[in-house]
């Protein structure tokens, strides 16, 4: 695995148990309420995945951005899709997304090289 991918999961990991370990009445909400919005409902999981990436890269939150192209790539989000939404998110955020959409080209060819790592492996 790559090493900015490791670190990056295991911080994200570290933040969600300093969260959880919090437990207080209204963080406790907040995980629930994303767990039931982002699961199957009127509009399938890969869509909102689709939404969500849009939503963070116009509100430059990078780890959310970050969380939201693993999980479009999960739910089976296309690289030309993911393309078109960073094209959106400019387009709805202005020029001052560009940096966070940079970013997220750079991590997201972090995660296809990862994918493309262990279909390697798999295959040999």
């Amino acid at each position: 695995m790559n090493k900015k991918l490791k670190e990056y999961r295991e911080a994200r990991e570290l933040m969600k148990k300093h969260v959880h370990s919090a437990s207080t009445k209204p963080l406790s909400g907040f995980v629930t309420l994303e767990k039931t919005t982002m699961s199957e409902g009127v509009l399938s999981v890969r869509e909102k995945a689709m939404h969500a990436l849009t939503a963070s890269l116009v509100l430059k939150s990078d780890d959310s951005i970050r969380m939201s192209l693993e999980r479009c790539l999960k739910h089976g989000v296309t690289p030309g899709q993911i393309s078109e939404i960073f094209s959106i998110a400019c387009l709805t955020g202005g020029s001052i997304v560009m940096p966070h959409v940079a970013k997220a080209m750079e991590y997201l060819e972090l995660l296809q090289h990862e994918k493309q790592s262990v279909m390697a492996h798999y295959y040999l």
